[in-house]
């Protein structure tokens, strides 16, 4: 790369073409080289590279986190429905209507702790691969 680049140093810069006139052969410039991904070293430090399995990693942890705060309130509803059943399965201290809505909203957390659960995982061990991968 730096003979290409001498190569260019030692031509005198040239003005550019007007509008309309077709290039000189002096004015042309041939472009830099850009290396091809197969060039590039596997152990090059990109900011990609750098970033990536640190990002991963944090966007796993917060799912992990979310995962947890959801169950938290999955299990206060499913408490509130279990104080409500008596020994014979009847309802004591809920109406019908309040224990179908602690219910439903108690199944929508633990459903959303188990789908936060699964991609902080997954994004955990993309995070390991990655780390493991690009050091």
């Amino acid at each position: 790369l730096a003979a290409p680049a001498a190569a260019r140093a030692a031509r005198p810069e040239v003005a550019a073409t007007p509008v309309g006139e077709a290039p000189s052969a002096r004015s042309l410039v041939p472009p830099e080289r850009v290396p091809s991904p197969g060039e590039l070293a596997v152990g090059a430090s990109t900011p990609m590279r750098r970033v990536a399995p640190w990002a991963t990693a944090a966007v796993g942890a917060a799912a992990l986190i979310a995962s947890g705060v959801c169950f938290a309130l999955g299990q206060g509803e499913k408490q509130a429905v279990d104080r409500s059943l008596s020994m014979g399965g009847t309802l004591t201290e809920l109406t019908q209507s309040e224990f179908v809505a602690h219910q439903g909203r108690g199944n929508t957390d633990f459903s959303v702790s188990l789908s936060m659960l699964v991609l902080g995982l997954a994004l955990g061990v993309g995070s390991g691969v990655m780390f493991g991968v690009w050091r």
